[in-house]
């Protein structure tokens, strides 16, 4: 039954990117043209090369001149400036030589990997079009803990697949992008199939299935997972440049993907409002993010409710420690937006934490915060260690009782990369259950640590 239900709310974005990148690919004669005739002596196959993406974004430059870099290394540039100075005329061309190679590397195109039908195609024009894909065999070994009773299978094989499809063209009214990400999973026995993404964008609107503009970080280096704020979900956004290193999106995200319950909502809820600002420069990423949701519930308890939620993330680079070494932080709050919080579906990651009997109305009205931290080190060019480290504390806010839900998750691996598109990862995971109160009718909650161990092969292409 859920499945059909999910078919059914795919099958009306995939059509309208199907007809909507039809009316635009009419709409251009010149690739309508190309498309209907080409040079016998063409190759069949050809790379596409982009200019940069400048319509992206509508410009909105309310931080221009902002540079965080400026704020910690006033110093090493009056340093830099004062040995420049000093620098010998060999010295000088030695530097030039290196700024020209960088000018050259700026100037490659940022479109990568795509591929025309034919080669006129290719010519900064479309439509061209990526294929990409994963499979991955992961084997995991728990102890048996699965925090509300003792698990009689504690060997879990499980086999994943990804597809994915992208198009691009440039159009006489700006750029179109389209793309297409299908999952199918096989485990215990059972196996199932998803669209993680289906959506379109021209120019700085983007419309369909797609992860949250709120998330920042979700852990994808691990498959012992964080807890972290992270869905696909169905959006309409708009994207702004604020400065040359900055964007701000606005975005309008269906609600549902965030509830908590499956039953217990009543009325249409207006959509989640989220706002999200990014900056980037060579070595640090900020990214401030903050979402409005309001919540209908069905009588007895009708009633309508608003919430928020706030995220921080930083993502700095730690080029002198290690090859292509990075730190993450990130702390999200939530009042009354509890999905916000990577807890969101029903039978998703700590939905075992959550009491069993509460109301819908309780549930929602959950207020917390998580926080994360995450370190990648690289030992060399093929071999790489990731770690985190999350934790979530819950308070419900109404009812009769106050009860409150504590946990903490962490990992480490190692990755070996023998060449570029396949892995193999070791991994322990663990985690504990601080505090969850017999008062939510979670009396069978075992709070002793729970530990598990995967070994996992990856092909990406």
């Amino acid at each position: 039954m859920v499945s059909g239900l999910r078919a059914k709310r795919l099958a009306w974005p995939a059509a309208g990117i199907v007809v909507f990148g039809s009316i635009l690919a009419a709409s251009d004669p010149a690739s309508a043209r190309l498309l209907k005739a080409r040079p016998a002596n063409a190759p069949l196959l050809a790379a596409c090369h982009f200019s940069e993406d400048t319509d992206a974004y509508l410009p909105f430059p309310v931080f221009d001149g902002l540079d965080l870099r400026q704020l910690t290394a006033g110093f090493a540039k009056s340093a830099q400036k004062n040995d420049s100075a000093k620098a010998d005329d060999d010295g000088e061309e030695e530097e030039d030589d290196d700024d020209e190679e960088e000018e050259t590397e700026d100037s490659e195109p940022p479109v990568r990997n795509f591929i025309a039908a034919h080669a006129r195609s290719g010519l900064q024009r479309g439509p061209c079009y990526k294929i990409s894909g994963a499979a991955t065999y992961s084997v995991t070994l728990n102890d048996g803990t699965n925090g509300v009773s003792r698990a009689s299978d504690r060997l879990l094989k499980e086999a994943r697949t990804t597809f994915g499809l992208q198009m691009i063209e440039d159009l006489p009214i700006g750029r179109f992008r389209a793309a297409i990400e299908l999952d199918w999973s096989s485990a215990a026995g059972t196996s199932s199939g998803s669209a993680n993404s289906i959506w379109m964008s021209l120019g700085p609107v983007t419309l369909g299935l797609k992860g949250s503009h709120f998330d920042f970080w979700a852990g994808d280096e691990f498959g012992f997972r964080a807890t972290a704020p992270s869905a696909s979900t169905f959006l309409s956004s708009l994207a702004l440049r604020t400065s040359e290193k900055s964007t701000l999106v606005l975005s309008a995200e269906d609600p549902i993907t965030r509830r908590l319950a499956g039953t217990g909502y009543g009325g249409v809820a207006v959509p989640d409002f989220v706002a999200r600002w990014q900056y980037e420069n060579d070595s640090t990423t900020l990214h401030l993010g903050g979402a409005l949701r309001q919540l209908r519930f069905e009588a007895p308890t009708r009633a309508t409710r608003y919430g928020y939620a706030a995220i921080v993330g930083v993502q700095r680079q730690i080029a002198w420690f290690g090859t292509g070494d990075y730190v993450i932080a990130q702390l999200t709050y939530a009042d009354t937006a509890p999905g916000f919080l990577g807890i969101a579906q029903p039978g998703g990651l700590l939905n075992f934490t959550l009491p069993r009997n509460a109301s819908v109305v309780i549930l929602e009205t959950m207020r917390g915060w998580t926080a994360a931290l995450a370190y990648s080190h690289g030992w060399s060019t093929t071999w790489r260690s990731n770690a985190f480290a999350t934790y979530v504390d819950l308070q419900l806010a109404d009812g009769p009782v106050r009860g409150q839900v504590q946990v903490g998750r962490a990992a480490l691996n190692l990755v070996w990369t023998p060449f570029t598109g396949l892995d193999f990862t070791w991994e322990l995971g663990a985690g504990q259950i601080y505090r969850a109160d017999t008062n939510l009718a979670l009396t069978n909650i075992f709070k002793r640590r729970s530990y598990s161990g995967q070994f996992a092969v990856s092909r990406k292409f």
